[in-house]
């Protein structure tokens, strides 16, 4: 056997960084999912339903406060653009966040009684909301530009270490209060991530040295505001549910699917590993015009991370007595479609891979909003009517008119065939199917513990059967 040490020496400096960052991302998420468990049985569930209602409206006000300049996809174009002087363009970014944040926020603030019935939150936190805008953009941009330029070993020690202390604070300020959990657990957090965002501020404004160029400010904005609509609507798409069922339902319904969404955010991470990968290997293969091996290992990707899905709706009712006490065993029935849901986000992103490819991304709006607007619709039917369950119904339908939107897209801006679709079709209704039905099964455990225990020795019986079914064109 090779040494491990000797193996992670010969890997490219890209695979290391891609590797290191993956690592970072599962541990922020892996420290959430520890905490939960705390927090829910310290915290009630309407404290629990205020944190995720915050969440959603924060990711909603950055999209038109900071125009979503830390996404992915402006900020390595601006680094791209200004790739001569790096610092300076980023040092504009932090200025140009800040004052769109300042205003924004005031303008927020200044209607605030008009508008608390709707966001369902105190005004403190609709200050520390302004103030994450203002400020985390700083360590938001320095981290991507470790990435970008695959500076792994600081960035790692960042990311962790301030996620780390932000959890081990909340939840002791948790423990050590009796009212307000909500607020309390949110600002502590805030107590640590502030000031490491704001020594970004001040670190990254002093290696700039530039406040206001017109000129960057100008080419990124006309960059980055068509692009709103886009981020918005995904925005919407994943936080409107938890807004909807605190406006329709309750406060407390609202913090038993905020931990159900949480649950099945655990998928959203396994795929991003997965598709990290896979979007590279296709893109070489369309280059090199060579679309041989492009089914197979689609299939194949798509086959385990449904296993994974799967496994997940299984055992949910499991997953949900760690999660939370008994208050929340409810949420268990809204598991299956949420993760059913993240399942049908891979091939939406399987399709929007080749769209960007061929650098044709205008219809991926349109579909971002069909698919927003559809989303709220249905909760706006369903919600009053079946409660927060129907929240994961109306999700999953969402990303089923996206993917196919995204595949109708494909299919017009691709002209080659590359993928077998009625096989990869099959495969996901299969295990798309084979994510919701459990659900007739969590009043039966012995019988769902039957069905693992046949699934798992089958798949040990026939692996050789399995193996040659991936093998075969």
């Amino acid at each position: 056997m090779k040494n491990p040490l000797a193996i992670w020496k010969n890997l490219s400096i890209q695979v290391k960084s891609s590797i290191v960052f993956l690592i970072a991302t599962m541990t922020l998420k892996g420290l959430v999912f520890l905490t939960t468990p705390i927090f829910t049985r310290i915290m009630s569930e309407v404290d629990m339903g205020l944190v995720g209602t915050y969440n959603s409206w924060k990711g909603i006000f950055e999209t038109f406060a900071i125009f979503s300049l830390t996404s992915a996809g402006v900020f390595n174009v601006g680094m791209s653009q200004y790739r001569d002087n790096r610092d300076k363009y980023i040092s504009n970014m932090i200025c140009l966040c800040a004052c769109s944040a300042i205003l924004t926020g005031g303008v927020v603030i200044l209607f605030y009684n008009q508008i608390s019935s709707l966001l369902k939150m105190p005004l403190s936190l609709v200050i520390l909301m302004v103030l994450y805008a203002m400020i985390m953009p700083a360590q938001s941009f320095w981290i991507a530009k470790q990435r970008y330029e695959y500076k792994y070993k600081t960035a790692f020690f960042v990311v962790v270490f301030s996620a780390l202390l932000s959890q081990v604070m909340a939840v002791v300020m948790v423990i050590a209060s009796t009212e307000r959990l909500g607020v309390l657990r949110l600002w502590a957090s805030a107590m640590v991530e502030l000031p490491i965002g704001m020594f970004f501020v001040i670190y990254l404004l002093k290696k700039g040295k530039s406040f206001f160029d017109i000129t960057i400010w100008k080419n990124t904005l006309i960059f980055a505001i068509p692009l709103i609509p886009h981020y918005l609507s995904s925005t919407v798409l994943t936080a409107s549910d938890r807004i909807m069922i605190n406006i329709l339902d309750s406060e407390a319904a609202a913090g038993i699917y905020t931990v159900v969404y949480g649950v099945g955010a655990i998928g959203s991470v396994i795929w991003g590993a997965i598709q990290g990968s896979l979007t590279p290997f296709i893109y070489d293969k369309m280059d090199n015009d060579d679309l041989m091996g492009i089914t197979e290992v689609t299939e194949k990707s798509v086959m385990g991370f449904g296993l994974l899905c799967m496994a997940e709706s299984l055992i949910a009712p499991e997953i949900m007595m760690v999660m939370g006490p008994e208050a929340y065993s409810s949420g268990v029935y809204a598991i299956p479609p949420v993760v059913g849901a993240i399942f049908v986000s891979c091939l939406y992103n399987i399709f929007a891979s080749i769209e960007f490819y061929n650098k044709k991304t205008s219809f991926i709006t349109l579909a971002s909003i069909t698919a927003a607007l559809l989303n709220i619709i249905l909760n706006l039917i369903l919600i009053p009517i079946f409660g927060f369950v129907a929240a994961g119904y109306t999700t999953l339908a969402s990303y089923i008119v996206l993917a196919s939107m995204h595949y109708i897209n494909m299919k017009r801006v691709e002209k080659r065939k590359i993928f077998n679709e009625k096989r990869l079709f099959a495969v996901s209704g299969i295990f798309l199917v084979a994510c919701i039905l459990p659900t007739a099964l969590y009043n039966l455990k012995y019988v769902r513990y039957g069905v693992c225990v046949a699934i798992a020795v089958i798949a040990i019986v026939k692996r050789n059967y399995i193996i040659e079914i991936f093998k075969k064109d």
